[in-house]
């Protein structure tokens, strides 16, 4: 397996670029993606997210403590819900509030290769409490 630790200075606009460009061999044998600590913020999180709809080799990603908010998890739901290889997504500590639940939730409705998702340290709420148990649910 093949690990490709970011630079904090390197660009989340030139990761995704990385891991769609289709003449790249890195795309093809990228598998894991850290990110964390990175500062993407939903801009990046966007750029990721558009990535997420071609890549077809990623099956970790990593973008904890991030500042992602829940627009930036708006445009990756949407991505994951036509992505169909990554299994393991980590948006720890990212200020994910109730919208996020509920788009997440939407998500693992049609993404059925999603095995891992770390939600913790972000203030879910109510219904952060619903989707760990409805989460929990789903995968069992």
């Amino acid at each position: 397996e093949r690990v490709l630790h970011i630079d904090p200075c390197t660009g989340a606009l030139a990761i995704a670029r990385l891991i769609t460009d289709t003449s790249s061999r890195v795309r093809r044998t990228l598998h894991t993606l850290k990110l964390a600590r990175n500062n993407i913020r939903s801009k990046g999180a966007k750029a990721i997210a558009y990535a997420l709809t071609l890549n077809k080799y990623l099956t970790f990603l990593d973008v904890r403590l991030n500042h992602i908010g829940n627009s930036g998890v708006k445009d990756m739901g949407h991505a994951l819900v036509v992505n169909k290889s990554l299994q393991s997504l980590n948006l720890a500590a990212n200020n994910l509030g109730e919208p996020a639940c509920l788009i997440l939730a939407n998500m693992l409705h049609h993404n059925k290769m999603l095995k891992e998702l770390d939600l913790s340290s972000n203030p879910l709420g109510t219904p952060g409490i619903w989707f760990d148990q409805s989460f929990a649910v789903f995968m069992n």
